[in-house]
């Protein structure tokens, strides 16, 4: 995985510790906007981490654009999270992305 990213133009650092918890429960991962980072913990499953680092992408993009009372949504974040891979394909042969 690459360590880094542009987001709307801003780059973000992309940070893989070997494990992340909020409190006591572990978490695949989470941005920080105001640090330019996400977070997404390292995993024997690459196609998770691939998750994970979508996930905070969408919550950095939302920040990005101003838009952060959607950033943390989760339900949206987690909606978009499933559905873009599904339709991207499609976007793309129609020219739309």
């Amino acid at each position: 995985m690459e360590n880094k990213m542009s987001i709307l133009g801003v780059e973000y650092e992309i940070v893989s510790p070997e494990e992340l918890n909020a409190g006591e429960e572990q978490i695949g991962g989470f941005h920080d906007g105001f640090e330019r980072k996400l977070f997404v913990a390292q995993h024997e499953v690459k196609e998770f981490m691939r998750t994970c680092l979508l996930h905070e992408a969408l919550h950095a993009m939302f920040f990005e654009a101003g838009f952060e009372n959607y950033s943390d949504d989760e339900k949206l974040i987690s909606a978009l999270e499933h559905l873009l891979p599904k339709v991207s394909g499609e976007f793309k042969r129609h020219n739309l992305i």
